[in-house]
């Protein structure tokens, strides 16, 4: 389940909210109490080999 931080949390915290992401932590943003955003970690791609 996701988090809920503010704004102000997001911009004062951003470098713990990426270590958060990187653990695969997602995020909802609000503004005013309002949801404006949801910040999710991109999933990475497994290498594939290659044949010739």
């Amino acid at each position: 389940m996701a988090k809920v931080i503010t704004q102000r949390t997001l911009r004062n915290e951003s470098g713990e909210i990426m270590r958060g992401l990187d653990r695969g932590e997602s995020y909802i943003v609000t503004r005013n109490g309002v949801p404006v955003g949801e910040l999710m970690p991109v999933r990475r791609r497994e290498a594939v080999p290659l044949t010739n």
